[in-house]
């Protein structure tokens, strides 16, 4: 008698194609917990100033006096945490580091030489004293990031941080800068995915460096 392959797949292919789908369920899963964006925040901690900061390509909230401006030297109050979202779970050791991140971040972009178009200016020199906030975290998973790069060939948990940072002329006591800037890891960033801390100190560090070029004018933006 001739027999004829049944129409119905067998339980081998039925399971095979639930664990396809399962497969695809969790890598979709994966690539979701990787699209989160850090923002810039509003947190307080800069209180408003007289003509609101405009917002720069979604990643940065920024102001700076019109008045020509020279310094001489920043005063860099302690690095405050404000973070108040509770999905972030971060250990206090970690908290000091990024902390220390910051402060540290601050202080070389001040030590950086002047540019011809820097704090060189008329008037006579102030001393800044610079305040600063976290106000955000991410924090990725190093261990998806191995199962995703295992799969995928790429990471795509990322992190990131978001900062406020502001400028007061200690002499009159006038506020001369303010930025909220946010960043997150890109796939450039490559191994800070496998790091909690790499992306946030590394958006730490962009945005000392950003407050550093504002304060001086030379970011080519205008407020």
């Amino acid at each position: 008698m001739r027999s004829f392959p049944s129409p119905l797949p067998s339980r081998t292919a039925r399971s095979r194609a639930r664990r396809g789908a399962s497969s695809a369920v969790l890598v979709a899963s994966f690539i979701a917990a990787g699209c989160a964006t850090v923002q810039p925040t509003q947190s307080g901690f800069i209180q408003p100033t007289v003509a609101q900061p405009r917002q720069v390509a979604g990643q940065e909230l920024r102001y700076r006096s019109e008045e020509p401006l020279a310094w001489t030297r920043w005063e860099i109050d302690d690095v405050q945490w404000r973070v108040q979202d509770p999905n972030v779970r971060i250990e206090a050791a970690e908290i000091e580091r990024l902390r220390a991140k910051l402060r540290h971040s601050l202080e070389r972009a001040a030590a950086k030489p002047a540019s011809a178009a820097g704090p060189a200016v008329a008037g006579s020199p102030r001393t800044l004293r610079v305040r600063a906030a976290i106000t955000q975290v991410a924090l990725p998973s190093p261990a998806l990031n191995a199962i995703t790069t295992a799969l995928l060939f790429i990471p795509v948990d990322r992190g990131g941080a978001a900062v406020e940072i502001e400028a007061i002329d200690v002499e009159t006591g006038r506020r001369v800068a303010a930025l909220a800037s946010a960043g997150t890891g890109t796939l450039v960033d490559f191994r800070g995915h496998y790091s909690r801390l790499g992306h946030a100190e590394l958006a730490l560090q962009r945005a000392a460096q950003e407050f550093r070029s504002l304060v001086d004018g030379t970011d080519g933006r205008k407020s």
